[in-house]
């Protein structure tokens, strides 16, 4: 081996070692900054949207009201379509908007802003549908909320469906669509017919998902 060979070899060696001659581990940083990088561009856009809604048990079951029903009946519930316009809302998400792939609902809540009912409310689906939509039919069930007592003013957390929510994609990522609320109330035969109504605010828990390469 020439000198020349001897010191190449030397040099590597000490390089391995290092110079108090401990063994030296190396790390490839290379894709973990691009991952990071890929990270910070995919922060999510997260906010609430509240909106607000009534129910009137009493103009459904109408003179039946506070009368004990001679029969099983039910009273189909449709509160009417609420608007959201989340591009209002948001100034980050109206920024964004051509960047987004996906839109979230993380979570629901439903909050009694007034409530005269005479018996718990019936459990209200919730539908999203496209702007102009006015009946369930037109939408996806994204969420269901829970019976509500008679008299409570106390929050409640829908269900949300999963499901419902990737069916629910294309009125979605519009930023501008309705929710419906829906549900039947099921009255047995000898009960009292339910009488009141509920003025109900709604809060949608907003995550816009972002596509980074965009």
């Amino acid at each position: 081996m020439t000198n020349r060979a001897r010191t190449f070899f030397s040099l590597v060696a000490l390089l391995a070692l290092g110079t108090t001659g401990t063994a030296v581990t190396t790390t490839t940083l290379g894709c973990d900054v691009v991952n990071d990088a890929a990270d910070a561009l995919n922060i999510p856009i997260e906010f609430d949207h509240t909106v607000n809604f009534g129910a009137d048990i009493g103009q459904v079951t109408g003179r039946a009201a506070g009368q004990p029903s001679p029969e099983a009946a039910s009273f189909p519930i449709e509160t009417g379509a609420v608007p959201v316009d989340l591009i209002s809302q948001s100034s980050e998400l109206a920024a964004n908007r051509e960047k987004v792939r996906r839109l979230e609902l993380t979570e629901i809540t439903v909050r009694p802003t007034s409530n005269t009912l005479t018996s718990a409310s019936p459990p209200l689906d919730l539908y999203i549908g496209p702007k102009g939509a006015t009946t369930k039919d037109q939408g996806v069930r994204i969420a269901t909320i829970p019976s509500i007592p008679a008299g409570s003013t106390t929050a409640v957390s829908a269900t949300i469906v999963a499901a419902g929510i990737d069916a629910a994609q294309q009125h979605l990522l519009t930023f501008d669509f309705v929710v419906i609320p829906a549900g039947t109330l099921s009255v047995a035969a000898g009960e009292t017919v339910p009488d009141g109504a509920m003025d109900l605010a709604l809060t949608l828990g907003v995550k816009a998902v972002l596509n980074p390469t965009k």
